[in-house]
């Protein structure tokens, strides 16, 4: 199963709503910013759904050995027809407490380790995992044998001081002498370390603003009087031709520190201040 930006992932309400998949599929292979991703597969998958906050891990292996670098919530998500934006992430999570993020944390470390023996044993994932309220137990949700996307490196390197692309990179090119060093450095880094022993961690808020499919942009911008972003990116301007796509066309994404003793007013303040200074008009 591939995908990407969320392109169409919804709620299955109706087994009517099945007879959309030929038209998605259709919107998969003419959106050309997606098309190679899919690398010509465009088949879907129904699976049960899990109801809760969404936490996504962003984990290094190596040798076998798991490091959880950092955990990030999945703060403000939007569910649309026929696809799910995701608005803020946060790290570390707000609507969880600490034992029940550690214990997510283990759930992924167990899952993984049960996966080696399949040969998973090296790589930079984003491992996304829900916490099933209802039934007090952790889901893997997916497993991607990847970096996150949108800011989720920033918001890495913000944190613990280290890029996951520069470590995967490096972890590449060890030589033998230097891998126990390595593992290390991977849990001197590790957020999800820090929150286990209860030392300080620092904390970050990141969101992404979306655009309307199909229509054009005649002017976009976010000119916040206070606080502003430590890093933002806009990936649109005038004139850009927004896709027809059932997927999260992304417009903007601003990532801030934040105050982890009080991450959630924090996170209200930046939910409000984005909203309140972020434009978009359409042609």
């Amino acid at each position: 199963m591939r995908g990407a930006s969320s392109f169409a992932t919804f709620v299955l309400d109706d087994v009517e709503d099945l007879a959309d998949l030929p038209a998605i599929q259709e919107q998969m292979r003419a959106d050309r910013r997606m098309k190679a991703i899919f690398m010509d597969r465009y088949d879907f998958l129904v699976e049960e759904y899990v109801e809760g906050p969404e936490f996504s891990f962003e984990t290094f292996l190596l040798d076998g050995r798991v490091h959880h670098l950092c955990v990030h919530e999945k703060a403000r998500v939007e569910r649309l027809e026929r696809t799910v934006l995701e608005g803020m992430s946060v790290s570390p999570p707000v609507s969880l407490g600490r034992d029940l993020v550690l214990e997510g944390s283990d759930h992924v470390t167990r899952c993984l380790a049960a996966l080696a023996g399949h040969g998973l044993t090296d790589g930079a994932f984003h491992v996304e995992v829900k916490y099933w309220e209802s039934r007090k137990r952790w889901e893997i949700i997916e497993i991607n044998p990847r970096m996150g996307g949108s800011l989720i490196n920033a918001s890495v390197q913000t944190v613990t001081g280290h890029s996951l692309l520069d470590l995967w990179t490096e972890s590449l090119l060890l030589p033998d002498d230097a891998r126990d060093a390595f593992h290390d450095r991977l849990a001197h880094a590790s957020q999800l370390e820090a929150l286990r022993t209860g030392a300080p961690t620092r904390a970050t808020v990141f969101l992404s603003k979306y655009g309307e499919k199909g229509r054009t942009v005649d002017a976009i911008r976010f000119e916040p009087p206070t606080r502003p972003p430590r890093i933002l990116r806009v990936h649109v301007a005038e004139g850009t031709e927004l896709e027809a796509s059932d997927r999260g066309i992304c417009l903007m994404d601003a990532l801030w520190d934040a105050d982890s003793d009080r991450l959630d007013a924090e996170t209200d303040f930046l939910d409000r201040h984005a909203t309140d200074h972020f434009h978009v008009r359409y042609r």
